[in-house]
């Protein structure tokens, strides 16, 4: 069983994989509340239909399957699994990825958070950490025997990498946004608060009084539309408004990192490396 708090994976590493969504309508909490990236009607829809559908879709995937190996992807997605954890029979292996690091939830709104996930984490007969960081500073204070805990690092796509390194960066900049007699900087990342696109539109107009030849990109898809308001507010109050651009999702974003000249990574939390 494969579990995530978002859109399952139709291939891994190449391989096409079937797949079956079990809950179309997570709850996370007793009651939707108004969301700055989904509107209420579409949460409200959402919540109806986990509760009345939830259960038998557990129960329909129990009655088919006796899995080995449940894998929960990252610990949003910990609040499925327990509740499907609650009808298994037959005795398994559990792993949890985890990517945050406790300092991701320094500000939370809830204090107790770390008792919380420390109380998750223990759940798991493994973890795996993408950030050797990560996993030294869990197992620090969770109290996680060392030997149920491994590192395996966000990766790249090395075949599709090595491919466009063998291309030239000026043909690959011909197919893209850039201005090849300009020097291309770029932040690449879903456009949230973690992320720090803000930081960068803040010392933009520093950045450009470095040299008259500079362009700054951002590149990802917008997971807070608030944000991205923002974001465009304070683009309005730049020197060189023609010199900052936000382009979106992009799906070959190798070669905008390969095309760049520069990239920036302001990110306030991230599982390094990548």
């Amino acid at each position: 069983i494969y579990i995530d708090s978002q859109n399952t994976p139709s291939s891994l590493d190449g391989v096409i994989i079937k797949t079956k969504n079990i809950f179309q309508g997570p709850t996370c909490k007793k009651f939707p509340k108004l969301s700055h990236i989904r509107t209420i009607t579409k949460n409200t829809i959402r919540w109806i239909d986990s509760k009345v559908n939830d259960r038998l879709r557990v129960n329909k995937l129990l009655k088919h399957t006796e899995p080995n190996l449940t894998l929960v992807n990252g610990l949003g997605a910990d609040r499925y699994w327990d509740r499907i954890r609650k009808n298994m029979t037959s005795n398994q292996n559990t792993i949890l990825i985890v990517r945050e690091s406790p300092r991701h939830f320094t500000n939370h709104d809830d204090k107790n958070i770390i008792n919380n996930i420390k109380e998750i984490l223990n759940k798991y007969d493994y973890i795996i950490f993408v950030s050797d960081i990560l996993r030294y500073e869990w197992n620090k204070i969770s109290g996680i025997e060392p030997n149920r805990t491994f590192y395996i690092p966000n990766c790249a796509h090395e075949n599709k990498t090595n491919h466009l390194l063998s291309i030239s960066k000026q043909k690959i900049i011909g197919n893209l946004e850039y201005n090849y007699d300009m020097f291309n900087i770029l932040c690449i990342g879903s456009i949230q608060h973690r992320k720090g696109q803000d930081i960068i539109i803040n010392i933009a107009d520093e950045i450009h009084n470095i040299h008259d030849r500079i362009n700054i990109y951002f590149v990802g898809p917008v997971l807070d539309k608030r944000f991205l308001k923002l974001l465009k507010e304070q683009m309005k109050n730049l020197k060189k408004k023609n010199r900052t651009f936000i382009l979106g999702p992009r799906s070959n974003a190798l070669e905008y990192i390969y095309g760049a000249d520069m990239l920036i990574v302001p990110s306030r939390a991230e599982a390094f490396p990548r």
